[in-house]
């Protein structure tokens, strides 16, 4: 782990990323001994998901922005089907948080363009920034200072989750809509879906689209969800692309944990502790100090121990959200199954249900395996 302050360009990206992926190939497997008597190894898998497109650009050399990182398509091109595909890129995962916001303001940029003029794009814009406010309480396209602009996870999940208000507001044909927040809670969601099944709803949505308005050309990440979901999801076919929740039980609380699996939600969490802690608990005599004073905070703040003693993280009944992907119109294993066999690596079949049933020979061998203490 290492923090620095300094520009972050290709040179600075691909150094770190090189240095992060030796650390890795050099991870040696853990044992762990107990009573002397069995010993249990653990052996580790990294995935460098927690990025973001920029990050993705530089190590995979896509010098535009404007073409999508995994088949090189550029802007006339981004309404057709792929014909290649860099598998390299597929190990960077899908990044669910960003796809979410991007894909909010592919749609808005789709709406203002509905109009003919300039004049009328920017009149419409600020009638849609409006109603959002009265409607929902969203402030779209609002700049936030010291932010950039008002856009977040947030409010791009509430976006989605009021279709129906969304597609008064823009204009967009409410059908459409659903079927991005569909897409969009599937890449995301807890459970482990069937690729074939992902494909086949995500280009008939994508074929929906361009029925229906023919005129506009997909952005690089809403084409990498509809063309190229899939292709994440066989890429890492143990665990969900999106997060893996679970609840951990303490006596006398209930805390709801939710472990980041393949989503760089977690690490965007962080960015406004980090100004906290760079305000509130760091010494300003150097940048030095400071650095290193924040670093301790969250190596503080990450610990488990001290995430459960803390009384703000825990989570009554009736607050904890609910899982706002439970029904969606995709083949799902059912929820228990998906995290135990993302927990304990257990493959899979989702070709059909009687193929997801373990045989008493397979059973064998799993049980074999976890007695000997390797797993």
């Amino acid at each position: 782990m290492r923090m620095a302050f300094c520009k972050e360009d290709c040179n600075t990206i691909l150094t770190e990323y090189s240095r992060v992926m030796k650390e890795i190939v050099e991870i040696q497997d853990s044992k762990i001994k107990i009573n002397n008597s069995v010993e249990v190894i653990v052996r580790h898998r990294f995935y460098c998901t927690m990025v973001d497109g920029k990050i993705i650009n530089a190590v995979c050399k896509n010098a535009a922005t404007s073409r999508c990182p995994v088949c090189l398509a550029g802007p006339k091109t981004l309404n057709n089907l792929p014909s290649q595909t860099n598998a390299d890129v597929l190990k960077f995962g899908i990044s669910p948080l960003h796809a979410k916001i991007n894909s909010m303001e592919f749609l808005l940029r789709c709406s203002y363009k509905l109009a003919s003029t300039k004049e009328e794009q920017e009149t419409k814009k600020k009638i849609i920034q409006k109603q959002f406010k009265e409607k929902t309480g969203l402030n779209i396209g609002k700049p936030k200072p010291g932010f950039g602009i008002s856009h977040d996870g947030n409010t791009a999940r509430r976006f989605f989750q009021n279709s129906k208000v969304t597609s008064e507001i823009i204009g967009i044909e409410l059908p459409i809509i659903e079927r991005f927040s569909n897409v969009l809670a599937a890449i995301s969601c807890n459970r482990i879906i069937s690729p074939e099944s992902y494909e086949n709803y995500a280009r008939e949505t994508a074929e929906l689209f361009h029925k229906t308005y023919p005129q506009f050309t997909f952005s690089p990440t809403v084409h990498k969800i509809l063309y190229h979901g899939h292709e994440y999801m066989k890429q890492f076919p143990f665990i969900p692309v999106g997060n893996i929740s679970y609840k951990t039980l303490i006596p006398n609380n209930n805390y709801f944990f939710n472990l980041g699996a393949l989503s760089e939600e977690p690490q965007e969490a962080r960015n406004k502790d980090f100004k906290r802690y760079r305000t509130d608990f760091s010494r300003k005599i150097s940048r030095k100090d400071t650095l290193e004073d924040i670093f301790n905070r969250f190596m503080l703040t990450s610990d488990p121990l001290f995430f459960f003693l803390f009384k703000k993280f825990q989570l009554s009944s009736k607050t904890t959200k609910k899982d706002e992907n439970v029904h969606l119109p995709l083949d799902f294993l059912n929820e228990e199954t998906s995290v135990n066999n993302a927990m304990m690596g257990v493959g899979y079949d989702m070709s059909s249900d009687e193929d997801n049933s373990t045989s008493n020979d397979e059973d064998d061998e799993i049980t074999n395996e976890f007695e000997d203490g390797v797993f």
